[in-house]
């Protein structure tokens, strides 16, 4: 009978969506067009990419070595067997359905290179799949073992006296026992590749290498701003710091001696999702008098806290309505356009989202630019997915995610929709040695970033040993779908609750598979069993799972403060479980669009209940006086 229940109200619903997405296509295009806009004058003024001295490296030779680890081709001169290939670019597949290869490949750039005595010479990678080395006419300068995240090659101590050189890189995509991710990542396609843009930058002498800028919620519309600043090769006497509105009007000026300072500041437009308000920050180095190269920021003030088992948006209860996405598309797998991730990003906005799950590693910085300007919340994640205990547990695991963490902190922290960090997915939390891990690494998130919470997403709910090290306890479940029911959800996040009273609990992954356009005009929620031996993959089916998923994380909202739909789009994975007839291995169907982006029937549940939920939520925290009530 509860059974019937749910279809009933389900297919009620459908028809109740139908009008409600009516009303929602007109604001869509009306909001749509002035998220473009603001999109694209983020964008036009380009903070800070518009380098004056900058050369962006987009055109390159590739030759796939195989398993041919050899450093032959870095200072080979013959390149016959290399094709002509664009950045950004990834390892060619054998054909539409095959994994893209595992391996090594070799990229080679001539470049020329100005004789300009004052400057530094740098090559930014954007990010790698997954490690790379790089030579300089064939002389190692520099690699990166941190996949995805960008890195930076000083290479000018190799130009002296030249104007031309050839820059070599070798990729490798091949998973490692000892790194993360290793060997356990299934998880996702790995494009190996230079997968992201590379360029070449000239840099005075006396510059600021690193800025560090952290915002924490002081009073209503007041904000300490703490600036912490790293010289290039020349120190300066003192940094002049200049806070400017959108529309460039001064909010602050003054100058700085040292290399961190906390500055008070307000009254100023605090940035929320709802108004993602950002200011302009510009930092001038002066040595006796004399300016170096300007450092431009764009910048909003907010911070997301925890108080016991609540989580406050500046000083604000906040609810998280969130989503994960893989930056993927179709067949262009990662290589996509700033404009497809702004129409994504968009699209997450209609649907109600305010906090977006990075899956499961760093993504491209198009993504923090626009989440920036858009106003989505983000969750950033180190890729220890799976990783394995023995390796997270050992000095060398340790160091590797500490060196991950750090590298992450500082290549997006000073995005303003960074509000949490995640130390990784599923791995062995219920073990004490892989809790040490999350100790170590949450300690050095916590060192290098006070402004921002910490967690990891478990799979071990009372079991787990590691959440007592983080400021939120984050649970994958998928009750119904691959363990257990329905029904025991809201038992097993009242034991958590129970167990941590003082902690703010979110649903980090809800979900379950669909097959595009297969329909099942009566779907049921599986039982314990059921869940584990058979599945229903109608999008019937999984628009009523992640409904009253939906709900029933809601009636918990007195302790439970968020919750992500997994995931927004389908999406490759190495993953060996079997799939359904007429599927092809290794995809997850657990997202509300297809690979295409062509929506299923969850997505107007998850729009619906969203923005059901985000006016509900309003109301509540007006009124102060929330009702706890299973909603209708």
């Amino acid at each position: 009978m509860q059974h019937c229940l749910h279809g009933f109200f389900y297919f009620k619903s459908c028809v109740t969506v139908k009008v409600i997405f009516l009303n929602y296509y007109i604001r869509a295009v009306l909001i749509g067009f002035l998220m473009t806009i603001l999109a694209q004058c983020h964008n036009a003024n380009a903070y800070p990419a518009d380098m004056p001295n900058a050369l962006v490296l987009n055109e390159w030779k590739f030759h796939f070595a195989g398993t041919d680890s050899s450093l032959v081709y870095a200072a080979t001169s013959d390149i016959s067997s290399f094709k002509d290939v664009k950045l950004p670019h990834t390892f060619p597949r054998t054909s539409e359905n095959s994994p893209p290869p595992q391996g090594v490949g070799w990229y080679i750039c001539d470049i020329e290179i100005p004789q300009i005595l004052s400057k530094d010479v740098f090559i930014d990678f954007g990010g790698v799949c997954l490690r790379a080395k790089v030579f300089v006419d064939g002389v190692l300068a520099g690699e990166s073992s941190l996949a995805y995240l960008p890195f930076r090659v000083d290479i000018t101590s190799f130009l002296h006296g030249k104007t031309r050189v050839r820059i070599a890189v070798c990729v490798d995509n091949r998973l490692l026992p000892q790194q993360i991710p290793d060997r356990n990542a299934r998880g996702w396609w790995l494009y190996g590749g230079l997968i992201r843009e590379v360029c070449l930058k000239l840099e005075s002498r006396h510059r600021i290498d690193k800025a560090e800028i952290r915002t924490f919620y002081r009073a209503t519309d007041t904000f300490d701003l703490q600036i912490k600043l790293a010289p290039a090769q020349l120190p300066w006497d003192s940094v002049s710091v200049s806070i400017k509105d959108t529309g460039m009007h001064t909010l602050f000026h003054s100058s700085m001696t040292g290399i961190d300072t906390v500055l008070r500041t307000g009254p100023v437009h605090s940035w929320t999702p709802d108004s993602p308000y950002q200011y302009k920050i510009t930092l001038v180095p002066f040595s006796m008098g004399v300016p170096g190269d300007t450092l431009r920021l764009r910048r909003g003030f907010c911070q997301l806290t925890a108080q016991k088992s609540r989580l406050y948006l500046n000083n604000k209860p906040y609810f998280l309505r969130g989503i994960g996405r893989h930056d993927v598309l179709d067949d262009k797998g990662p290589l996509l356009l700033r404009e497809d991730r702004l129409k994504d990003l968009l699209d997450l906005k209609q649907l109600g989202v305010n906090f977006l799950r990075i899956a499961h590693f760093p993504q491209h910085g198009d993504i923090y630019d626009l989440c920036d300007s858009l106003g989505i919340l983000v969750m950033d994640e180190i890729p220890a997915w799976k990783t394995a205990s023995d390796f997270l547990s050992s000095p060398s695991g340790k160091r590797f995610g500490i060196d991950y963490a750090d590298a992450m902190v500082e290549a997006h922290g000073n995005h303003t929709c960074v509000c949490l960090w995640s130390i990784g997915n599923q791995f062995g939390s219920f073990r004490k040695s892989v809790a040490e891990f999350v100790k170590s690494v949450s300690h050095e998130i916590k060192k290098n970033d006070m402004s921002r919470l910490v967690t990891f997403c478990s799979f071990y709910y009372i079991w787990d040993k590691a959440f007592s090290y983080v400021d939120i306890i984050s649970i994958n479940e998928y009750f119904g779908w691959e363990l257990a029911s329905l029904d025991m959800l809201g038992g097993m996040l009242d034991d958590i609750h129970k167990d941590w009273p003082d902690k703010p609990v979110m649903v980090s992954e809800l979900g379950a598979q669909s097959k595009p356009g297969l329909r099942n005009s009566t779907p049921k929620l599986a039982g314990a069993i059921k869940s584990m031996l058979t599945k229903d993959i109608s999008e019937d089916h999984q628009a009523l799972y992640i409904r009253s998923h939906i709900d029933t994380i809601w009636t918990r909202r007195a302790y439970v403060d968020g919750m992500i739909v997994w995931s927004y789009s389908d999406y490759m994975t190495y993953m060996n479980k079997s799939r359904t007839p007429d599927m092809p291995k290794g995809l997850n169907c657990c997202g509300i669009v297809t690979c295409e982006r062509k929506k299923k029937l969850s997505y107007f549940v998850v729009q619906d209940r969203y923005n059901y939920l985000k006016e509900q939520w309003k109301i509540e925290q007006d009124s102060a006086e929330p009702s706890h009530k299973r909603f209708k």
